[in-house]
């Protein structure tokens, strides 16, 4: 089965599930990751909700990212 995001309606082979929004993604693929890949999608995740601020210049010592 395949599934297609409601903003495209691209099909994604080897899909199983429909996918509704990017924030909703983001936190099914949140547990599937190693740590740092998580944390990383999950700060990118608030970012977009507006939760959190969206700065990503100056690294990790900008003080805006999941340690």
């Amino acid at each position: 089965m395949a599934c297609a995001t409601k903003a495209t309606g691209s099909n994604v082979p080897d899909c199983v599930e429909e996918v509704g929004s990017k924030d909703e993604a983001a936190l099914r693929a949140i547990p599937r990751l190693a740590r740092d890949k998580a944390l990383t999608l999950a700060h990118a995740r608030q970012a977009y909700l507006g939760e959190v601020a969206d700065n990503w210049h100056g690294g990790r010592d900008a003080g805006n990212h999941p340690p």
